[in-house]
C-alpha cells in the first residue's frame, strides 16, 4: 500500500520559514509521484488562499486548536491518513498531536524546525534589561521552568516513536548531547530548496548589496541587531545598501531607528515573494538569530553566491557555514562584531569573492543530498504493508 500522506502546521496561512519548507516538502513529494492528501492547519477557514505557495489541488483541513486532539484523530481515521508529517516546534501542540495519532493507525512523524535552546532559554543579553527591567523576571522565570521544559520535550522525542526530524545535524547533536544520549528514532534531514536555479550565478554580476532575511521579531531572530550594525559603518559606505526582507513586530521599531539616524542606504521590502531576484543581485548576505534550525535564508544566499556573516547562533546554520572560508562568525547579540566583520568583507573584494565561491561549494554538497530518498525510507521503515 503507498503512503497517503497529510502535513500539519499551525497555521498554513503565516509567512515563515516553518510554512515554506513544508509547502516545498509538499511539492518534491508529489513531484516523486508520492500522493500528498491534505494540509492540516489550526489556521482560519476564511484565509485558505494564504501567500504561501502551497501545491494546488491540495486540501486544506482547519481544525479548531480547543478540541485538537480530537478533531485530528476523527480526521485522520475518517480520510485514512497513513502518514502524518507534522511541524513540532510547539511543544503542548505536539503532546496533542502525538495523542490524537495514537487513536489512530496512521504513522506521525514529527519534524522539528527549530534548536531545543530556542524552548528552554530565554536568550535576553544586558541590553534588554536595560531596556525593560522586567525582563530580569523573564529570565529567572525561565531558569525555574528549564528542567519541566526538558522533560516536556523529551517526552515529546520517546513518543515520537516513528520519526522525529530535525532539519540539520547540529540541532541532532544538540539534542543528543542536551540528554547524554544517541537517540534512534532522531534523523536529521536538510530542507528542500525553496527555488530551483535556472541560470548561473555570476560573481562579475554582483552589486553592492547586504542582503538580510529574517521575520522582523527580538524573540529568536534578535532582528534589530542587523539596523544596528549598519549603523555605525553605513556612512562610509554610501554606494552600499542594506536591504532588509521581511516583516514583523519590530518593523516601527527598525522604520523610527532609521528616521532618527539618519540612514538613506537601507531599504525595508517587506514580504517579498522573489527572495532570489534579491539574493542573484547582492553580494554579502546577514544572519542575526539567536538560535535556528536551519537557517534557510542564508542558505539560499549560499546558493547564490553570498559571502555570508552570521552570529554563532544555537541550531543549523553550522552545517553550511564555516568560520573564515566561506563566511564569518561572530558573537551573539555582537552588533559591533557584526559591522567590523561586514566592513572587513565591503573592503576586501577578493575575500569577498573567495567567500562567496566557497559558500556555493557547500550549498551543493547539501543540495546534491537526495532529500526525497531519505524521506521515502523513513516513511516506509518497518511499514509491512508497502
Amino acid at each position: 500500500m503507498k503512503p497517503k500522506v497529510a502535513f500539519f502546521v499551525i497555521n498554513h496561512a503565516s509567512v515563515g520559514g516553518v510554512e515554506r519548507v513544508t509547502a516545498n516538502l509538499m511539492a518534491l513529494f508529489i513531484s516523486k509521484g508520492l500522493s500528498v492528501h491534505s494540509l492540516i492547519s489550526l489556521g482560519d477557514e476564511s484565509e485558505r488562499n494564504a501567500i504561501m505557495d502551497y501545491p494546488q489541488n491540495i486540501d486544506i483541513k482547519c481544525i479548531k486548536r480547543t478540541d485538537l486532539t480530537n478533531s485530528l484523530a476523527f480526521y485522520l481515521k475518517k480520510e485514512s491518513i497513513t502518514h502524518l508529517i507534522f511541524q513540532g516546534d510547539n511543544m503542548s501542540i505536539s503532546l496533542a498531536v502525538l495523542k490524537a495519532i495514537k487513536q489512530t493507525n496512521c504513522r506521525g512523524i514529527l519534524q522539528y524546525h527549530g534548536s531545543p535552546y530556542a524552548y528552554l532559554k530565554k536568550n535576553l543579553y544586558k541590553s534588554d534589561i536595560q531596556e525593560k527591567p522586567f525582563n530580569l523576571l523573564k529570565i529567572g522565570y525561565s531558569k525555574l521552568l528549564y528542567p519541566f521544559k526538558k522533560r516536556k520535550l523529551l517526552k515529546i522525542i520517546t513518543n515520537s516513536e516513528y520519526g522525529f526530524v530535525t532539519v540539520s545535524n547540529s540541532v541532532q547533536a544538540e539534542l543528543n548531547n542536551l540528554f547524554n544520549t544517541k537517540f534512534k528514532n532522531i534523523t536529521s534531514i536538510h530542507n528542500p530548496l525553496s527555488f530551483w536555479q535556472k541560470k548561473q550565478i555570476e560573481i562579475e554580476n554582483k552589486e553592492p548589496k547586504i542582503v538580510f532575511i529574517s521575520r522582523l521579531e527580538r524573540k529568536h531572530k534578535n532582528a534589530f541587531l542587523s539596523v544596528k550594525a549598519w549603523q555605525l559603518i553605513h556612512h562610509k559606505y554610501p554606494e552600499w545598501e542594506l536591504q532588509i526582507l521581511g516583516d514583523g513586530s519590530l518593523m516601527e521599531k527598525i522604520k523610527n531607528y532609521i528616521k532618527e539616524n539618519n540612514i538613506n542606504n537601507i531599504a525595508l521590502l517587506g514580504e517579498v515573494n522573489n527572495v532570489e531576484y534579491y539574493l542573484e543581485r547582492s553580494s554579502i548576505s546577514i544572519l542575526t538569530s539567536d538560535s535556528e534550525g536551519f537557517g534557510m535564508g542564508l542558505f539560499e544566499a549560499a546558493a547564490h553566491k553570498n559571502a555570508l556573516v552570521t552570529t554563532k547562533s544555537y541550531g543549523g546554520v553550522k552545517d553550511f557555514v564555516t568560520d573564515g572560508l566561506n563566511g564569518f562568525f561572530v558573537k551573539r547579540n555582537d552588533f559591533l562584531a557584526m559591522a567590523k566583520k561586514i566592513e572587513e568583507l565591503i573592503l576586501d573584494k577578493t575575500l569577498r569573492e573567495e567567500m562567496a565561491i566557497n559558500s556555493h561549494v557547500m550549498y551543493k554538497t547539501i543540495a546534491d543530498e537526495d532529500i526525497f530518498k531519505e524521506w521515502t525510507k523513513l516513511l516506509l521503515e518497518n511499514d509491512t504493508s508497502s
